[in-house]
């Protein structure tokens, strides 16, 4: 896959375009990190910090369908996050190595919610887990 990246002056379109309307920064924000770049490719564009030609900082990447918005750590989803996947469902919390891993939740693309731990990608501890039909079961 061929990438370009090049700094840019100003987001533009690209951010109100792309935006989830999750407040983790604001547009102001996400500009006055050093080394702001962006970086497009087919199906492919990053739009934050870079550090080392990684993406390091705050950050909108939009990959394969998917959609993240949140912060990394040597190119890594690092922090808190929002990622929409291509299937429709949404995680939002925390990410550790790329993965959810601490408090999140996570909406099925069935509208079934599970609000509670996390780790290494997989549920993990406590939560809380509603169907659509308003059906609610603690654990």
């Amino acid at each position: 896959m061929l990438l370009r990246i090049q700094p840019i002056d100003d987001l533009g379109d690209y951010f109100d375009k792309y935006r989830l309307n999750q407040n983790f920064f604001t547009k102001d924000e996400l500009e006055q990190q050093q080394n702001f770049m962006m970086v497009r490719g087919k199906n492919y564009l990053y739009i934050g910090g870079f550090t080392d030609r990684m993406k390091h900082g705050m950050g909108l990447l939009i990959s394969g369908g998917n959609v993240y918005e949140g912060h990394f750590q040597l190119n890594l989803k690092m922090g808190k996050g929002y990622h929409k996947f291509s299937s429709g469902a949404v995680y939002v919390g925390d990410f550790v190595n790329g993965k959810p891993h601490g408090n999140g939740s996570f909406t099925y693309p069935s509208k079934e919610i599970y609000m509670g731990e996390f780790q290494n990608g997989l549920i993990h501890g406590s939560g809380i887990w509603k169907s659509p039909k308003g059906d609610r079961y603690i654990g």
